[in-house]
């Protein structure tokens, strides 16, 4: 990836725990 903001890093937490997102932004 070329830029890592908090949402993509949430998501690739989440995928790794295999959970849902809880992405900081998307309020």
């Amino acid at each position: 990836l070329s830029f890592m903001n908090p949402d993509v890093l949430e998501g690739v937490r989440a995928i790794r725990e295999r959970r849902e997102p809880q992405f900081p932004s998307a309020r």
